[in-house]
C-alpha cells in the first residue's frame, strides 16, 4: 500500500471572511487546520482544488493533473462525483465543520492523518501540491475567501 507524507504547508486568507487561519504540520506527522470563521455566509461558498506533479526538469515547479472548480455547498452529500463525495466526508470526518450550508461564524478545527488517505494504485510515487482555494461569487467576481497549498510525498 503507498503511503503519503505531509512535507509541508501554506496558508492565506481573507480578513474579511476569516480572522484567523493557520496550518502546521505536527511532529507525529499529522497535518493541523485552524480556521476561524469571521461571520455566517449567506451564500453559497466554491472551491478550486488543484493537484500538480512535480516538474522534474524546473525546481519548485508543478505540472497540473487537474484542477476542479465547484460549489462546495451543493457538493456536500449530493456530488456528482463519488470520488468528490468521498473524499470531502473523509476529511470533514477529522474536523469539527459540520458538512453543511451555510457556513456559519466560528473556530474549526481539522488534524488530518497520513494514514487515512487511500492512495489510488495509479497515482506514482512521487511528490505533489494540493491547493485548495475557497471563495464566494458575487456577481459575475470572485471574492477570495482562504487557500491553503499542502506538499505531500507519496511513497511505497
Amino acid at each position: 500500500m503507498k503511503k503519503i507524507e505531509f512535507v509541508s504547508v501554506a496558508t492565506t486568507f481573507n480578513p474579511k471572511h476569516h480572522s484567523g487561519q493557520e496550518a502546521k504540520i505536527n511532529p507525529n506527522g499529522s497535518l493541523h487546520l485552524n480556521i476561524s470563521v469571521a461571520h455566517d455566509f449567506k451564500q453559497d461558498q466554491w472551491a478550486m482544488v488543484e493537484l500538480g506533479v512535480r516538474n522534474n526538469t524546473k525546481a519548485n515547479s508543478y505540472r497540473t493533473l487537474l484542477q476542479y472548480d465547484f460549489n462546495i455547498c451543493r457538493s456536500f452529500g449530493k456530488s456528482q462525483s463519488k470520488f468528490l463525495t468521498d473524499l470531502a466526508s473523509g476529511i470533514f470526518q477529522q474536523g469539527t465543520m459540520p458538512m453543511k450550508c451555510p457556513v456559519m461564524k466560528g473556530n474549526y478545527f481539522w488534524t488530518l492523518n497520513p494514514s487515512t488517505f487511500n492512495i489510488p494504485a495509479f497515482v506514482l510515487p512521487n511528490v505533489y501540491r494540493v491547493i485548495f482555494c475557497t471563495y464566494i461569487r458575487l456577481k459575475s467576481a470572485k471574492e477570495f475567501i482562504g487557500n491553503t497549498s499542502v506538499i505531500v510525498k507519496v511513497t511505497k
